[in-house]
Order: structure tokens, then sequence, then C-alpha cells
């Protein structure tokens, strides 16, 4: 499967969403995903400055910049680190997001009702969005059994063929690191995890976001990941641009 370096921006307010936004825009080739992380401050205890409409005017190429809510030359990611995503992604699509990605837990001290988890995949499905499931690193693969199956949807997404039938979710997102703050260091027992499930389903795009770097890169790829999401890999090196070069270059084997 086609490997991917998804550039992040989890922003403390919306000058810093503007400098990150400013780095990727320089990036050279030009990435085809931008990840947006949302954090609430009530699913993890750390908020993150994300306005739907701001950001996709931000991403606006200058002469489309009336045309506020759509995303421009990028296609847009966002994971939801929040205890009501199904408002959230609403204001998301609203917004030109591309895919839309969200936890089985309900917080840090549980899992979602299953009832709830269907009907955000259901409404994202209806709008035309990719929908995607992420995992903390402790919570077991085994919560994604219900939703690893054919989907109902005659719907596009979906890149799983098992048995010749899309499978309900488009993606899956392992979090390499406790949902917050950028720069953390990567939990290495997310790595069987990734293997397990990629040996269970074979063509199911795998995505993992925190800790990325280009110390554990080319192994999250070699473990079974498709798309890795880099934040401070990128905006924390001396040289953006040689960084985003090094991680693009584990692509291509």
């Amino acid at each position: 499967m086609k490997r991917e370096i998804i550039p992040v921006i989890l922003a403390k307010n919306f000058s810093d969403f503007k400098n990150k936004l400013a780095t990727i825009k320089k990036l050279r080739p030009k990435p085809r995903w931008i990840q947006i992380d949302v954090v609430d401050g009530k699913f993890a205890p750390y908020k993150t400055w994300a306005e739907p409409k701001k950001v996709a005017a931000g991403l606006q190429p200058a002469r489309h910049k009336k045309r506020r809510l759509k995303t421009g030359d990028y296609n847009i990611e966002v994971d939801l680190m929040v205890v009501d995503p199904l408002k959230h992604a609403k204001a998301w699509i609203k917004a030109g997001a591309k895919r839309i990605l969200f936890h089985v837990e309900r917080d840090r001290h549980g899992l979602r009702p299953r009832d709830d988890i269907m009907q955000i995949i259901q409404y994202i499905k209806k709008h035309g969005a990719e929908e995607g499931l992420s995992l903390n690193p402790d919570t077991p693969i085994s919560m994604l059994a219900p939703y690893l199956t054919p989907s109902p949807y005659p719907l596009p997404g979906g890149e799983e063929k098992g048995e010749g039938k899309q499978l309900l979710v488009d993606c899956v997102l392992f979090l390499g690191v406790n949902p917050g703050k950028s720069g953390q260091s990567f939990q290495r027992h997310v790595l069987k995890k990734i293997s397990a499930l990629r040996k269970t389903y074979p063509h199911l795009p795998i995505e993992v976001d925190g800790g990325v770097n280009l110390s554990n890169a080319e192994e999250l790829f070699q473990a079974g990941a498709t798309r890795l999401a880099a934040a401070s890999a990128i905006y924390g090196a001396s040289n953006p641009q040689d960084a985003y070069n090094k991680l693009l270059k584990l692509t291509s084997k």
C-alpha cells in the first residue's frame, strides 16, 4: 500500500496556527493532506485552537479567498480528541474537511457507546467524507471489532477489500502518545498493535499520530502503518524542509 507523510497542525492559538501553516505551505513537494488536531480540554487535559472556518480560510489560495468554506489546495483530515465528536464533525465537514477521525474512547475514563459511534460514522459517510476510528495507546484493538465489518453504506471511501466488501471504517489511527501536547515520546507497545491489525486487515489504511520522528518512521512503516502524521518531527527541526524530505524518502521504500 502507498505510504504517506501527513503534516500535523496542533495549535495553541491562532498565531501558532498561522506559523505552523506557513511552514507547511513552504514544504515541497506540497503535501496532499494536512491533519488538524482538535482537543477540547475535556477528552484530554489540553486544549488546542482550531476554528473550522478560520482554518479553511487560512488554507485558501489567495485567488479563492471568497470561497471560505473550501479548503483550497490541500485535503484536510481532522483528528477529533473531543467528548462530542458529532458536533465537531458537522462543523468541520461544512468547512470542507475530507476525512474525520474520532476516538472509540468517550473520554479519559471509558469507551464511547457503540450506538454513538455508529451514529457518527453514519453522519460522516452520509455527508461524503472519509471517516476513521482512533485509539489511545492503551486501548485494545479488540475494541475495533464491531466496526471492522462489511459496510452497509453504498458510499465512497474504504479501501479494505477483504472478501470483496468495503469495511464500515475507512481507516484506523493509532495514537503513539497520550492525547494532548505535541513532542511526547512514542510508546513502543503500540507497534505490536499495528502489526496485529495489519495481519488481519492487509488492505486497511493505518495511520500513526504522536511521537513520529525520523528515528522510528521506518519501523512504523515496517510494522504496517501506511500514513504517518508528523508534527514536532517537522516543526522542531532546524530545517523543516530537510526533515520533511527525509521522511518522504521513507515512503518510496
